[in-house]
């Protein structure tokens, strides 16, 4: 299974406000709408980090077909997507880049929201990617301000090369993150494919050093459970144990 790991960063709205605070922009406010500025993506086990980012010719025109298009072609080469509010932000402002230049639209694939992960499985205090980071030890974000996305907006070069270096690093702290979840939280897809010629292998890592830990039982069923001595997660047998049928007296 290819598994991608991604993020967008993107320019912020350009609008007439009346207030600084609590003002309802109507479209006929709005000036230019958001558009990407850069993606960062890697396949997940491998080392090099993929980008692209638009030109400051580009970004003066806010113009992000050409990027939007190269991280199409990349998505199509993946089974899954990994990303921090991949539900809510970075698929669905993708597609909308997607659909307002008149792209292929993307195949349908896995996702795997590391935002949800974290809100479903644990009490962290804050669930932002760079909170978890520090929390778990893994890392922290690149150090910036708005200042980057107004100079990248304005078409910067210096600006735009930055935010690519900040878009990278969150990948990377990304993917650290997904793997330090991945071991406690519950129901997640298979990472790796089954082979049929072998008996069990861990469907998170693929690792064969399994131990065996007791067991996963159903209502009708009982299924073998081993801990992967690799990446510590837990899975079942593929194929059942009858049950021993036992007498309960009255």
């Amino acid at each position: 299974m290819k598994i991608l790991i991604l993020d967008i960063e993107t320019a912020p709205l350009l609008g007439h406000v009346w207030y600084p605070w609590g003002d309802n922009v109507n479209p006929n406010q709005l000036v230019h709408d958001s558009f990407m500025l850069t993606w960062a993506a890697k396949w997940y086990g491998e080392s090099e980090i993929l980008t692209d980012q638009i030109t400051p010719a580009e970004a003066k025109k806010q113009d992000d077909k050409r990027i939007a298009k190269s991280l199409g072609k990349l998505i199509e080469e993946a089974d899954a997507l990994v990303a921090h509010n991949l539900d809510k932000f970075d698929l669905p402002k993708i597609n909308t880049r997607i659909l307002f230049h008149g792209l292929e639209p993307l195949p349908p694939v896995t996702q795997i929201d590391t935002l949800k992960l974290a809100k479903k499985a644990f009490k962290v205090t804050y669930n932002r990617l760079d909170y978890l980071g520090e929390f778990l030890g893994v890392g922290e974000k690149l150090s910036v301000d708005f200042q980057l996305w107004r100079d990248a907006y304005m078409g910067s070069q210096d600006a735009i090369d930055e935010m690519r270096a900040y878009n990278a690093q969150d990948v990377v702290l990304l993917e650290r993150v997904f793997l330090r979840l991945l071991p406690y939280v519950r129901s997640m897809q298979r990472l790796v494919d089954p082979v049929e010629e072998e008996d069990h292998a861990c469907p998170t890592c693929g690792g064969r050093r399994l131990v065996r830990r007791g067991y996963y039982r159903t209502k009708v069923s009982n299924f073998v459970r081993y801990q992967c001595k690799e990446c510590k997660r837990y899975s079942r047998a593929r194929r059942s144990e009858r049950a021993k049928l036992s007498v309960t007296p009255l």
